[in-house]
C-alpha cells in the first residue's frame, strides 16, 4: 500500500464518522424538538381532568399559568365557552370559568403552563392544629409548648427575655463579650 492509499483511506473514514455524528446530531435535535410539540399529557392537575370528565357539562372554576405574556391563552377560553374571572398578572396567570369538556383541550394548548382548580380556601376550625404526635423528643411537651402553639394569646415571643449560662467547661470565644460586658 502506498502512502497516498493510507491518507485517502484515513480521510474517507474521517469523512464517515464525522458525517454519521452530524446525523445524529441533527436526529436528536429534531426529536427534542418534536417531542414537546407532540406531548400527549395534558398540563393539569389530575383531580381536575377527573372531574372534568365526569361532569363535562358543568361549569369549573380554574386558574390558568400560561406561557407568553399575550392575551391569546384568555382568548382561546372565551373561545370554548368560558370567561376570565380575574387577571392574576403577578404569577402570569388568570382565573376563568370554563366547561368541564373544554379543560383538556385547554392543558393540551401551546401557551398553557399548568391548569388547576380554583378552590375556595376555608379556614381550619382545630382545637390543636399543630401535632406533637410524631415529634422525637419529649421537650415540646416537657415545657408545655404544645399546649401554647395553638391557645389564644397565641405567643410569639413578646416579653421573651433570653439568658445564656455558660458553664465554662469548654471555653468559647464568642462568649467572652457576654461574661464581662461592659
Amino acid at each position: 500500500m502506498t502512502k497516498e492509499m493510507v491518507i485517502r483511506k484515513s480521510t474517507n473514514r474521517g469523512l464517515i464518522i464525522g458525517g454519521i455524528a452530524l446525523l445524529a446530531l441533527a436526529l436528536f435535535l429534531i426529536l427534542s424538538l418534536a417531542v414537546p410539540l407532540f406531548s400527549a399529557t395534558p398540563r393539569a392537575q389530575p383531580l381536575l381532568l377527573q372531574m372534568a370528565a365526569a361532569h363535562p357539562d358543568s361549569i369549573v372554576s380554574i386558574i390558568v399559568q400560561k406561557r407568553v405574556q399575550d392575551n391569546s391563552v384568555e382568548e382561546m377560553v372565551a373561545s370554548m365557552g368560558g370567561a376570565v374571572t380575574k387577571d392574576l398578572s403577578i404569577i402570569n396567570a388568570f382565573a376563568a370559568e370554563l366547561p368541564g369538556s373544554a379543560i383538556p383541550q385547554l392543558a393540551n394548548a401551546n401557551g398553557v403552563r399548568w391548569v388547576s382548580l380554583d378552590a375556595p380556601m376555608v379556614e381550619a376550625q382545630c382545637s390543636q392544629c399543630v401535632s406533637t404526635t410524631n415529634l422525637k423528643n419529649a421537650y415540646v411537651r416537657s415545657i408545655g409548648a404544645d399546649k401554647l402553639w395553638n391557645a389564644a394569646p397565641y405567643l410569639q415571643g413578646q416579653g421573651i427575655g433570653v439568658a445564656v449560662v455558660d458553664s465554662g467547661v469548654n471555653p468559647q470565644q464568642d462568649l467572652s463579650a457576654l461574661k464581662n460586658p461592659r
